[in-house]
């Protein structure tokens, strides 16, 4: 486990040195779903709305993972690797932001576009 976990729901989410995303059941530590999409190390602190997890990696991209079953819906670059704490925008837009190293990046997860 390389990141925060992120309560949502009954999951607990986080993400791994691996390169994957775990949701493990807060109530018996099961694993829900695994997602492999990510593919290095992914360390930034995980948000979830709209039914999705957004998670970013050193590989330079922000994922969009279906919150139920982890299966990707998009990935997006970033500004570099996106290894800090991900936050969510609940506004109409939907914005999700991820500061890294270069710089923040912003990305209307609606349309899956970096607007940085």
């Amino acid at each position: 486990v390389y990141a925060t976990m992120l309560l949502v729901g009954d999951l607990a989410i986080t993400g791994c040195n691996s390169g994957t995303v775990v949701a493990l059941k807060q109530a018996t530590g099961a694993v829900a779903w695994t997602s492999t999409a990510p593919e290095y190390a992914v360390e930034s602190g995980a948000c979830a709305g709209n039914g999705m997890v957004f998670a970013g990696a050193w590989d330079r991209f922000i994922y969009g993972l279906d919150l139920a079953d982890g299966s990707l819906k998009w990935r997006t670059p970033s500004r570099g690797a996106a290894n800090s704490t991900i936050t969510c925008r609940h506004s109409a837009y939907r914005r999700v932001e991820c500061a890294c190293r270069a710089g923040v990046s912003r990305i209307r997860a609606s349309r899956r576009r970096c607007q940085g």
